[in-house]
């Protein structure tokens, strides 16, 4: 989890296809794009060295859009924004003093 926070708050945001490559690793065998935890292609099974160069990680990410452009849509969207912690208390303080009205008689 570290990693993933470094990365979304220390350092300045770039194109999501930067990032995805520096989070990404090429199969030399069958072309598949990888994490860089895995230890082993996830198609294939390969496990000697891959592809790690960015040329390489980008040209499988335009065959993997090209396959799959509803892709990237998911990769261009923003991250969903929180509300200002003044809002979200002015909401937790509303919701304790409301009271709720009965219409019936």
């Amino acid at each position: 989890m570290v990693n993933w926070f470094a990365n979304r708050l220390l350092i300045p945001r770039e194109g999501s296809r930067c990032v995805a490559a520096g989070h990404l690793k090429r199969c030399p065998l069958c072309g598949a794009l990888n994490s860089l935890h895995n230890h082993e292609c996830f198609v294939c099974r390969w496990s000697g060295s891959f592809d790690h160069d960015r040329e390489s990680i980008d040209a499988g990410l335009t065959e993997l859009l090209d396959k799959c452009p509803e892709l990237a849509g998911a990769m261009s969207d923003p991250l969903t924004t929180r509300r200002p912690f003044k809002r979200t208390l002015f909401h937790w303080f509303g919701s304790l003093f409301r009271r709720r009205v009965d219409f019936r008689t």
